[in-house]
């Protein structure tokens, strides 16, 4: 393990953290002689997998069908409670005031 003071660390970060990264060697950074922080590389990581060869968008295109009337109601008109209970607020008399 190198051990690299920090003013040579400050002038050479980027080219000593890259070379880190391609060699997985660690170093330590000293500070007035002694040491200060050691930097450790992590492993590298697993190539990503690739892609299924058939997107799920899309994929279920072609499997549905239209059984019914998409247009008409549902349920008839009678059995609405929207309107049932529309139609109980209209049938209410109003109340007199004396």
């Amino acid at each position: 393990m190198k051990k690299i003071s920090i003013s040579k660390f400050k002038a050479e970060c980027s080219k000593l953290l890259e070379q880190a990264s391609r060699t997985g060697e660690c170093f330590v950074i000293t500070k007035r002689g002694k040491p200060w922080i050691q930097i450790l590389t992590l492993p590298l990581t697993p190539k990503p997998r690739p892609l299924p060869t058939r997107r799920w968008l899309g994929s279920l295109k072609g499997t549905g069908s239209i059984v019914h009337d998409v247009i008409a109601p549902a349920l008839e008109e009678e059995r609405w409670e929207a309107l049932a209970d529309a139609e109980t607020r209209n049938s209410r008399k109003p109340s007199s005031k004396r």
